[in-house]
């Protein structure tokens, strides 16, 4: 299973599926319970509890508050220390960056677009837009409908309450309790997960084969842990609360589904203890990033035998038509063995209130008023934010991401301009053009690893603002409006199984390298390794990360650095085990790869030094980010320097891309479970491991900014 690489972390919405999170739609995020505080999340600049900054070198006034640090000492906050300082979180979010300013500003521009199609006056895309995605006026007209419906059931409160889980997840539960054996219960489980993509036992998906990226593989999901290994087992204690208020919140969701307080309690205690075994044996999370650990090979029945007999061959070939001697990956093996020590009748008591619990869990934000309360307030007490978001905010915010593509469809036309993407297509090309100078002129590379890497980044596909093809295009999803009985819950799992019904249908498909994994309006970017690709939605396409009337060396810190950011990935860690085809295959010499692994164990060492709040970094954790960055900020360095740019000037542009405040609570999460560095080590380590900034800002030997030049990592 392949992890595509972001240049920001996203959150997940509160029982909606996590787009792009791996290298599929509805992979690994499909069934998970776990909520990340907050949504949109990205990588944090470091605060302590009045906004401040704060790393290992020096410890600087708080933000916006007296004089700022010199370049030489922070640069981050002498950047970002009026910025910061002007800024205030709001109170429904986790954090303020130019990330969420920016993704606030998408949101409102999709959001009235929804609320004109739903009043029925139309979007304006056509009077107004300047971007020309392609389209048809048919299908532009059902994004439409589609989008109304799904916003009016969405806001229906008296059809949420009478309506309960709907069709499709009442008729599921009925089974759950209406299981006499694990096998009829299994049987349920699978044929949910293969419908509507949702699973908590285990699941199966097609995506494409890390082995041979034309074509795809089967691969098998692990069970629903819930929380991450690395919450269930922290001695942090913003984990361990994290914890508790997980436990609290999925008491309430049974209390609101019958139980009473006390044994609604003691069957989430149950079913908490066997989430946190099963997670026990899951990979840590810069784990699941090594191929080599994940990609583990079977066929179809030597999967099912990680399981007892009560997942026979048969069933799952029943269900999804599968083969005996089908390729099967399952990416973590241990997880699924610890299962199958709970698969037995004695457990099937615990088995159906531990699948009742993941349901409930998933389909929160989507039933009843008392289940979505009960979901965002649990969002407030792990994000720290004082308010809950509006009503109507949750409803919009669902039908952007459920409806990512048909909202981007609208977001396109009316708000992207096609000179952009050209504009940004150049400066990739340009990136990619130093980068391969750079490949040749590698030192402590041979030249057979130096001709295959740059094979790789000559043949790295570009793809910029949106798809040439929308995906809703493919295939017929038509959602019943309130007027015609139409409830939110099944409409959401009707788009699911649009989409599910669509992956089965074309697994014999070759892979549609057309296809995109992040929405257009999305404000982010990332690296496919399967599809050697590098991906720029329309969405952040705009100030402060682009502006197509600014000034070159500005766009060359802000955006240059992302795409440099986003071609390095190819050649991190993780990357830099596929080929130019986007294979998984050993293209390095013995000599050079080991020379690699101690290059990056050293930029994992130079990350270990450093803190944010009183908290290290983890620098195993975000190593393939940490690479990227340096090898981002690397590149555009030369190409500044090949422009005859001001290079203070390009690297304030990087360092106030990353200006931006947060809470506490959210700090404390993503510090311990993101593969992202804070905002404030993206900027200091970065720069501080470049030599020309050293000679740009005349920084010296006891200046907050110095490391020794031996210290200072560097790959690419």
């Amino acid at each position: 299973m392949r992890h595509i690489k972001c240049m920001a972390a996203k959150g997940m919405i509160a029982g909606a599926m996590a787009v792009a999170v791996a290298a599929m739609v509805w992979g690994c995020s499909a069934g998970r319970t776990e909520q990340d505080p907050g949504t949109g999340m990205e990588s944090p600049a470091g605060m302590d509890g009045d906004g401040q900054a704060v790393t290992a070198s020096r410890q600087p006034s708080a933000s916006g508050q007296g004089s700022a640090p010199d370049y030489v000492d922070d640069f981050y906050n002498a950047v970002n220390h009026v910025t910061l300082g002007g800024w205030e979180i709001p109170a429904d979010q986790p954090e303020m960056s130019w990330f969420r300013k920016v993704r606030e500003e998408n949101y409102n521009k999709v959001n009235d677009m929804i609320q004109k199609v739903s009043s029925g006056s139309g979007t304006g895309s056509r009077e107004d837009g300047g971007g020309t995605p392609a389209q048809s006026d048919t299908g532009e007209i059902r994004d439409q409908e589609n989008i109304r419906a799904l916003n009016l059931t969405g806001l229906d409160r008296e059809a949420r309450e009478k309506g309960g889980y709907g069709q499709r997840a009442g008729e599921f539960l009925n089974k759950i309790e209406d299981a006499g054996t694990v096998g009829e219960l299994l049987s349920a489980s699978l044929r949910f997960q293969k419908d509507y993509g949702i699973y908590s036992l285990a699941g199966l998906v097609y995506t494409g084969d890390s082995d041979d990226s034309s074509v795809k593989s089967l691969y098998w999901l692990k069970p629903d842990t819930g929380l991450k290994r690395e919450v269930w087992f922290s001695e942090e204690e913003s984990n361990k609360k994290r914890v508790e208020e997980y436990k609290q919140y999925l008491t309430r969701l049974h209390e609101s589904n019958g139980l009473e307080t006390r044994e609604a309690g003691e069957t989430v205690e149950r079913v908490t203890a066997m989430m946190k075994d099963l997670a026990s044996s899951s990979l840590k999370i810069e784990e699941t990033y090594d191929a080599k650990k994940t990609n583990n090979v079977y066929t179809a029945r030597d999967a099912s035998a990680i399981y007892p007999e009560a997942l026979s061959m048969e069933l799952l070939s029943g269900i999804y038509g599968i083969r005996e001697d089908e390729k099967t990956v399952v990416a973590e093996p241990d997880v699924c063995r610890k299962l199958g020590t709970y698969l037995t009748e004695d457990n099937l008591p615990l088995l159906k209130e531990y699948v009742k619990t993941c349901l409930y869990a998933d389909l929160s934000a989507m039933t009843d008023m008392e289940s979505l309360n009960a979901a965002q307030e649990y969002q407030m007490a792990v994000s720290g934010t004082e308010e809950k978001k509006p009503f109507e905010r949750t409803v919009s915010e669902s039908v952007q991401q459920e409806l990512g593509f048909q909202c981007g469809r609208l977001f396109c036309l009316k708000y992207f301009d096609d000179d952009a993407k050209q504009d940004v297509t150049d400066i990739v090309r340009k990136v990619i053009d130093v980068y391969d100078r750079r490949l040749a002129d590698m030192e402590w590379m041979t030249e057979t690893t130096r001709s295959e890497a740059r094979k790789k980044l000559a043949a790295i596909m570009v793809k910029v603002g949106y798809p040439e093809q929308w995906p809703q295009d493919r295939y017929s999803l038509k959602l019943t409006a309130p007027e015609d009985g139409g409830l939110y819950v099944d409409n959401i799992l009707a788009i699911r199984k649009a989409d599910q019904d669509y992956m089965f249908r074309t697994k014999d498909d070759p892979v549609d390298r057309m296809e995109w994994e992040m929405t257009p309006q999305t404000v982010n970017a990332y690296y496919n390794p399967g599809n050697n690709e590098i991906v720029f939605p329309a969405g952040i396409l705009q100030p402060p990360f682009y502006d197509p009337e600014g000034v070159p060396v500005t766009n060359l810190g802000r955006i240059g650095s992302v795409i440099g950011h986003e071609i390095t990935h190819a050649f991190d860690t993780s990357g830099s085990q596929y080929d130019e085809k986007g294979n998984l295959r050993d293209w390095w010499t013995a000599e050079d790869k080991q020379r690699f692994e101690e290059l990056a164990a050293k930029v994992v060492d130079y990350y270990d030094t450093m803190e944010v709040n009183g908290t290290k970094i983890n620098g195993s954790l975000t190593a393939t980010e940490n690479i990227a960055d340096l090898g981002g900020v690397s590149c555009v360095t030369e190409i500044a320097k090949d422009e005859g740019y001001d290079l203070r000037e390009l690297y304030k542009a990087y360092a106030a891309l990353w200006a931006g405040k947060y809470r506490d609570e959210y700090l404390a999460y993503v510090m311990t479970n993101d593969v992202h560095s804070p905002g404030i080590i993206r900027v200091n380590a970065v720069l501080s491991a470049t030599s020309d900034f050293y000679t740009a800002f005349h920084v010296k030997e006891g200046d907050g900014m110095y490391q020794k030049v031996e210290n200072r990592p560097g790959i690419w």
